[in-house]
């Protein structure tokens, strides 16, 4: 995919605004597009975040193609944002 820097900011901020909004299954579809780092997947999700996977059903969820393994089952991508705000989780953060 070759997309412009500039392409990709005014996506990411379309993203962070629709999420200030409270519109994540619309930012989702966006950020699901496009490389703006704002999406996890489901098995990166439960294993980060130790949530249940009855719980992921509060969420909104899209399924793509998986890139790496043509035969493996879709992938299924979360807003993290989204997950950390419904979960009311903090971000981990790295030291230095």
């Amino acid at each position: 995919m070759n997309i412009k820097v500039d392409t990709i900011k005014k996506y990411k901020q379309n993203c962070l605004e629709l999420i200030k909004k409270g519109s994540f299954e619309e930012a989702l579809n966006i950020a699901s597009k496009y490389p703006l780092g704002l999406i996890i997947c489901k098995k990166r999700l439960l294993n980060e975040y130790c949530i249940p996977k009855d719980k992921l059903e509060v969420l909104c969820m899209v399924e793509k193609k998986n890139p790496h393994y043509s035969t493996a089952s879709p992938m299924k991508l979360y807003l993290e944002d989204e997950v950390r705000l419904k979960f009311q989780l903090k971000i981990k953060q790295k030291n230095k």
